[in-house]
């Protein structure tokens, strides 16, 4: 299994040592180094040369998109940020970061968005409307639009994130199990995946399914 080395940086300790608890239960992220402001982060980043950094918007001497805005290049970074607001969002994402988690989301956020940033992908909250993706990545959602799913497509892959087997789909929905395997591959192929856990994986990050629809 392929280990996400992460580094965690935030000011507050009660948060980053939330953070390290958590990932701690985590088969594929292995957490390398805390930091406390944005220079000690600065310098993990370069001693460590982790795979992905968590960092929060507004720590002291560094903020978070000054981080970004240094090393995005180097290492995929994903902001966390106890706001949501819009132009803070449009911000972070156009300096570069691959992700950005509101603190109180739900835990598989921000494995999500940890997950997302190693593979060079972006993953938004998805309580952050889609307007801020439409601004910051307009080609990206053009092309996005051009694949977009047909409503049976989008069908199964509800029933799939949802759990349902191929058999289950095709008596749900009156088909036979051949057509289910054809959307699903659809849907893998418009998603560009090749497997289970990243087409649940891509269709949550592009809010396809909400979140608690497949845990």
């Amino acid at each position: 299994m392929t280990m996400i080395r992460t580094i965690i940086a935030d000011d507050y300790a009660l948060i980053r040592e939330g953070i390290v608890s958590l990932l701690a239960d985590v088969d594929d992220i292995e957490v390398v180094g805390e930091a406390e402001n944005g220079i000690e982060a600065l310098k993990l980043l370069h001693e460590k040369s982790p795979d992905v950094a968590v960092v929060d918007v507004s720590m002291p001497k560094l903020t978070g998109i000054d981080i970004v805005e240094k090393l995005n290049k180097c290492v995929p970074i994903v902001i966390i940020s106890a706001h949501d607001d819009e132009k803070l969002v449009q911000k972070t994402i156009q300096a570069g970061a691959y992700g950005f988690v509101v603190k109180d989301a739900a835990t598989e956020e921000l494995l999500l968005a940890i997950r997302s940033a190693y593979k060079k992908h972006t993953f938004i909250s998805p309580r952050i409307s889609q307007a801020i993706l439409e601004t910051c990545f307009p080609k990206r959602t053009a092309s996005l639009n051009n694949k977009r799913l047909t409503p049976r497509e989008h069908e199964v892959l509800k029933m799939v994130t949802a759990g349902d087997t191929n058999g289950q789909i095709a008596q749900s929905l009156g088909i036979s199990i051949k057509t289910v395997e054809k959307h699903r591959r659809k849907c893998m192929d418009k998603l560009g995946v090749d497997n289970l856990p990243s087409l649940i994986q891509e269709a949550v990050r592009q809010r396809l399914v909400m979140i608690d629809e497949h845990i």
